[in-house]
């Protein structure tokens, strides 16, 4: 997923257990490094403060800082606290951030990370094959979605690749609102981070959840790579 640091912010979007292995893989590759975890449901004010606080301070002795940062949610005064931090850190800090959707952080939050989207499938062969199908899958209208949908159905593909279609979905949209905020973009993200739930969930059902975002997602904008 990742294999190299060039970014000093990753937001990480997927399974918090996969994500947090992934992220310790890279750290442990630096031997003169030191680490802060937090886990937490709520990520708030106080954590926020102390992040900013441990990474100014002067007591680190090694090459790199990493903050691991893994939250349910985390509250708006704590995502305002963080933003000067994350862009403008420290020399040789690098701030990664675990969460399971991408709708309940800020924008601008957001921009100051680079985006990982932990697909259901590891495959970045797969992952642009989904980004292929959803930019084919949007230009068309409902009509024929749901067709498209329905091959998918017969073709019997497993729950992973409706997860990683979703997910590229999710991308595509949270790129737009960085590009241009408009409430039709934030809908389609309030359906996607429902329907990721739904796809997560027990007893899911992804021909009826596609059904659905075939009707309610906004089109592709013609002329648009």
């Amino acid at each position: 997923m990742l294999r190299k640091l060039d970014h000093h912010a990753y937001l990480l979007v997927g399974d918090r257990t996969r994500l947090l292995a992934e992220v310790r893989g890279v750290i442990d590759q630096f031997v003169d490094s030191e680490s802060l975890w937090l886990e937490r449901e709520s990520f708030g004010i106080d954590d926020s403060r102390a992040v900013i606080e441990r990474q100014a301070g002067t007591a680190w002795q090694v090459g790199k800082k990493f903050f691991v940062i893994a939250a349910d949610a985390i509250t708006l005064p704590a995502q305002h606290a963080l933003l000067k931090v994350l862009e403008e850190p420290t020399t040789g800090t690098h701030f990664f951030l675990i969460s399971s959707s991408l709708n309940d952080l800020l924008p601008t939050l957001r921009s100051r990370c680079q985006l990982v989207h932990m697909a259901a499938s590891e495959s970045v062969g797969e992952q642009t094959e989904a980004s292929v199908w959803v930019k084919r899958w949007l230009e068309e209208p409902p009509v024929r979605r749901l067709e498209l949908v329905r091959q998918l159905v017969e073709e019997e593909v497993a729950l992973k690749h409706w997860l990683a279609l979703a997910q590229a979905l999710e991308i595509y949209f949270h790129d737009r609102l960085l590009a241009k905020r408009s409430p039709e973009v934030v809908a389609a993200l309030t359906e996607l981070k429902q329907a990721l739930n739904y796809l997560q969930g027990p007893a899911a059902l992804p021909r009826l959840i596609f059904e659905h975002l075939a009707l309610v997602l906004p089109a592709w904008p013609k002329g648009e790579k």
